[in-house]
């Protein structure tokens, strides 16, 4: 199980089954992590060595390299445009 600091649920709407992400278990399970990640309050957070910042409601950090790691992909099997190629794909549908 992924451990998360956010307690609490999400809201979902149930026309989640008329989008794109339905068809793609995948990627599905990769934008609802990416929900769970989010703030659902503002919270300081530490980036780096030195650097805090406040994260608003819906916003999260991450890199592509602490994604590839906590969904247990390889980078030779998963590559940096997976990631683009969705996130760009999911404000455009949204």
């Amino acid at each position: 199980m992924m451990n998360n600091t956010n307690p609490g649920w999400i809201k979902l709407n149930r026309s989640i089954a008329d989008h794109w992400l339905w068809q793609n278990p995948l990627k599905l399970k990769w934008w609802l992590d990416l929900l769970m990640m989010a703030a659902y309050k503002p919270q300081k957070r530490l980036v780096g060595a030195a650097t805090l910042v406040t994260l608003q409601r819906g916003q999260l950090i991450a890199s592509v390299r602490f994604l590839q790691q906590r969904w247990h992909r390889r980078s030779s099997l998963w590559h940096r445009g997976s990631v683009a190629q969705t996130h760009c794909a999911l404000p455009a549908t949204a």
